[in-house]
């Protein structure tokens, strides 16, 4: 089905179990499989319109982009795994709510019109583990300095 495709409804089941299960009953190109709790999330698809569109424009391990065009907006499905902490996505700039739909993929509910739609991977942890290491090199090169000062002031002191 591609890297993308909008789905025409969503069958909501009580659990992850449920929703494995129910995978093989139904046609994943028209239809998704969620969790209940994602209901909020994904809210009521639309059924689609023969001319909407949504497709891949760019691909890289971190930062993903589409395109979509939708008459009355719906429920996009990405070939992509859900993954719930790290990715975030945005349309148009604006931040989305990543869903997870068919137990293992990632789906956005889109607005009507023409949108770009962007998911990124930039997890919080890597941004403290950088903030960390930058922290501990000042301090070693702190200690690299006061270690070179005290040194210079005890040879300058003997040779006095």
């Amino acid at each position: 089905m591609g890297n993308a495709w909008l789905v025409d409804s969503v069958l909501f089941v009580d659990n992850a179990n449920e929703e494995i299960s129910q995978i093989e009953n139904i046609d994943l190109s028209q239809f998704a499989v969620a969790d209940r709790k994602y209901s909020a999330t994904i809210g009521n698809s639309v059924q689609r319109n023969p001319n909407d569109t949504i497709f891949e424009t760019s691909y890289a391990p971190n930062r993903l982009t589409y395109t979509s065009k939708t008459a009355k907006g719906g429920l996009a499905v990405f070939s992509e795994v859900y993954f719930p902490w790290g990715w975030h996505a945005t349309i148009d700039g604006k931040p989305a709510e990543i869903a997870r739909v068919n137990y293992i993929l990632r789906a956005l509910q889109l607005p009507q019109g023409e949108h770009k739609i962007e998911m990124r991977f930039d997890p919080q942890s890597l941004h403290n583990t950088v903030t960390i290491a930058i922290i501990s090199i000042i301090l070693i090169y702190m200690l690299l300095i006061t270690a070179c000062i005290i040194a210079i002031k005890r040879s300058w002191i003997s040779n006095l």
